[in-house]
């Protein structure tokens, strides 16, 4: 019973890191380095914290229709918290080289927020059914 109800808590948990590593390039591009950096430790843990809960929540999926959806969601989530745990820790020293650790730093963060974009949407589809975005006709 609290592996299932620790599960449930990965879609309210998900959030909070999606948002951080949005502004977190954000703050990069406003030249706010010591928010980025901040903002990018705390996304860096809440995205940990999110694909543990995940992988709890995973177990409850029993659907061998969604299983590939959920291979997706599931190895992005690790990927990007994983990248996103080295990129706390080279923030800072790309950060102190001036020239060419700037777009070096960009390009890591705009991965990011790929990354944290696609894992977002096979969440997405696997809560709501594939097309969920689809416009309406």
């Amino acid at each position: 019973p609290w592996r299932t109800w620790l599960g449930k808590l990965h879609p309210l948990v998900v959030h909070f890191p999606i948002a951080l590593l949005v502004v977190v390039l954000l703050a990069e591009l406003l030249r706010k380095r010591g928010t980025a950096c901040f903002l990018l430790v705390l996304g860096a843990g809440g995205a940990v914290l999110s694909s543990l809960l995940g992988w709890i929540a995973a177990e409850t999926i029993r659907s061998s229709s969604r299983a590939e959806l959920l291979y997706l969601h599931r190895w992005s989530g690790i990927g990007l918290s994983v990248l996103t745990l080295v990129a706390a820790l080279l923030y800072p020293l790309w950060t102190r080289e001036e020239q060419g650790s700037r777009l070096r730093v960009r390009i890591l963060l705009l991965l990011l927020v790929i990354l944290v974009s696609l894992a977002g949407h096979f969440g997405g589809e696997l809560a709501w059914g594939k097309g969920y975005l689809d416009p309406p006709l």
